[in-house]
């Protein structure tokens, strides 16, 4: 009888760890929408998108409010250049012609990241991931780097 007390509560216990994850399909749906703002053009959208100790600590207090350059720094800081003509410099966000989601991947510390793929209108294209914070199955955030 205490087995079976134990392996229930052990199941419960597993199902509620595992019911906090949100599923792959909010998570696309998530950067799909994300890569929606990006494209309208309004660094104000594309906020909304941003786990909000993130934007409180690097946009609100180190960058003191520059919305374009936080995206710009997100977005671009770390991509990895996918042709030979890129320049080795900073695009603005403004430069972004196209972005594209391309998968969620997890790492072995159950930690998540959204793929993209950036397009310039000088033609570059650039790699990205973006780490997204999980608060629970319907709440989550990108972040990245801060300072």
């Amino acid at each position: 009888m205490k087995k079976i007390i134990l392996l229930t509560l052990l199941s419960f216990t597993m199902l509620s760890a595992f019911s906090q994850q949100p599923t792959n399909k909010k998570l696309n749906s998530f950067c799909n929408k994300f890569s929606k703002a990006v494209m309208s053009g309004s660094p104000e959208k594309c906020l909304k998108f941003f786990d909000e100790d993130y934007v409180k600590a690097q946009h609100d207090g180190f960058l003191e409010g520059e919305t374009e350059q936080f995206l710009s720094e997100f977005l671009l800081v770390n991509s990895i250049f996918l042709n030979e003509d890129s320049e080795g410099v900073l695009p603005a966000f403004s430069d972004i012609s196209d972005i594209k989601f391309i998968d969620i991947i997890t790492n072995a510390e159950g930690e998540k990241a959204a793929l993209f793929e950036i397009t310039l209108k000088k033609g570059c294209k650039f790699s990205m991931h973006a780490h997204i914070r999980i608060l629970n199955k319907n709440e989550f955030g990108f972040y990245g780097a801060m300072g």
